[in-house]
């Protein structure tokens, strides 16, 4: 099982943007002879840490940032690789970084990823549903449009339904497509290719 074994501690300056310096003795960035942020690889070279030079864009006051941790492969070997988290306006991490994508938070909770598979978190962490969506959406009025179901390898695509704030799944995974329309429906399209609306149950009301 991949384990994290370090983090970056990272400062903010004033202009907003974001650097960082290892906490360990043996990992550090430094800058080169191009002033340019750099660290060594887990072989010993140097790399550009380009990604942690991203500014900071709030959304209910958390921002996503990015870091660099070191895991540890399944023959037991260190690597560097990017994850990510959230800060807050003082520039603390407030949720560490261990997500492999995050977004914006919407009505409390983000859309975040662990190794492509999507749910989401609380401003605390906590995960309210379980990482298992390969497509999800904002949340909006308590309620957010998810997808799951994609293959590659037998070409089946994501059926679609919707979930609560709590992670129930209300509206079940069945369609091919969903989408917020208005006044509280959905516009939904199911396998057979026909396309109507569904309200919050999902009653259909209306083509």
């Amino acid at each position: 099982m991949i384990k994290q074994i370090v983090l970056l501690l990272i400062s903010f300056f004033s202009s907003g943007i974001a650097y960082a310096q290892y906490i360990t003795d043996t990992i550090r960035l430094f800058q080169d002879e191009n002033n340019e942020w750099v660290y060594k690889s887990a072989s010993g070279q140097n790399r550009l840490a380009r990604y942690l030079t991203s500014p900071l864009l709030f959304s209910e006051e958390l921002s996503a940032c990015s870091d660099i941790v070191e895991l540890i492969d399944n023959k037991n070997q260190p690597y560097l690789t990017f994850r990510k988290g959230y800060v807050n306006r003082d520039k603390q991490i407030v949720i560490p970084c261990q997500f492999t994508d995050a977004k914006d938070f919407r009505e409390g909770l983000a859309e975040v990823a662990i190794d492509g598979k999507y749910g989401f978190i609380d401003k605390k962490g906590n995960a309210i549903t379980p990482f298992i969506y390969d497509d999800t959406r904002d949340f909006y009025k308590g309620l957010a449009p998810v997808g799951k179901g994609a293959d590659k390898l037998t070409g089946a695509k994501n059926k679609y339904g919707v979930i609560n704030k709590a992670g129930k799944e209300v509206i079940p995974l069945i369609y091919d497509w969903i989408g917020w329309y208005d006044d509280g429906k959905f516009k939904v399209q199911d396998t057979n290719g026909k396309i109507f609306f569904i309200d919050k149950t999902g009653k259909q009301v209306g083509e």
